[in-house]
């Protein structure tokens, strides 16, 4: 029984990892990639928190709780999209796809049998590391949605301090939520130049 418990706790990081393998698509090595991963969506993620709360004119505002409700509408659409797409592409018969990505070698460090390797990856998988994150990420955006128009955080006098960080820690996890919406726009954007181009290419 201890020996049972034991297994199982020594396993238990490896299969919970198992639960984030979608995001694969940041662990993608190219320079090129780079761009999407990281670059773009930071930079964008800055400029919409900025241009949301616009800290700069009393002039202009955001309608917070609709902003969340129309994208949450959006990313439930698309979710039914990606993994469809997900679906299509795992399965879809073209050759084409089955050879690796053209230009500088994009390659993902896996591990096998204990054993840490770089793999070349080819179209096909490389199409379903994509659309695979992308729908990670649009389910756990969907979910934050849901509990951002749903739960409120109410000031007492007691408790003014707790407030203020909780609001620190909203601000916090708004700005991760409007990296999250940056990269699956461009993750997005990635996953339809190959599904209209590049797969058709010799």
């Amino acid at each position: 029984m201890i020996k049972d418990i034991w297994n199982f706790l020594k396993a238990l990081p490896a299969n919970i990892a198992k639960l984030f393998t979608p995001l694969s698509f940041l662990r993608l090595k190219n320079r090129d990639l780079v761009l999407f991963q990281w670059v773009a969506p930071s930079i964008t993620a800055l400029l919409l928190y900025f241009f949301v709360f616009n800290p700069f004119s009393s002039n202009f505002t955001f309608h917070n709780g609709q902003l969340f409700e129309d994208i949450n509408q959006l990313v439930g659409v698309l979710v039914g999209f990606y993994i469809a797409a997900l679906a299509a592409v795992a399965t879809f018969p073209n050759n084409t796809l089955d050879v690796a990505l053209k230009g500088l070698p994009t390659t993902l460090r896996v591990k096998r049998a204990n054993k840490a390797t770089e793999e070349t990856i080819t179209r096909r998988r490389y199409l379903t590391i994509v659309f695979g994150y992308c729908a990670f990420v649009s389910i756990i955006v969907f979910i934050f949605g849901v509990f951002q128009n749903n739960v409120s955080i109410k000031r007492t006098a007691l408790a003014h301090i707790y407030y203020d960080l909780n609001i620190m820690f909203f601000n916090i996890v708004l700005f991760v939520y409007f990296w999250a919406i940056s990269s699956l726009f461009y993750a997005t954007l990635v996953g339809l130049h190959y599904l209209v181009d590049r797969m058709h290419r010799k």
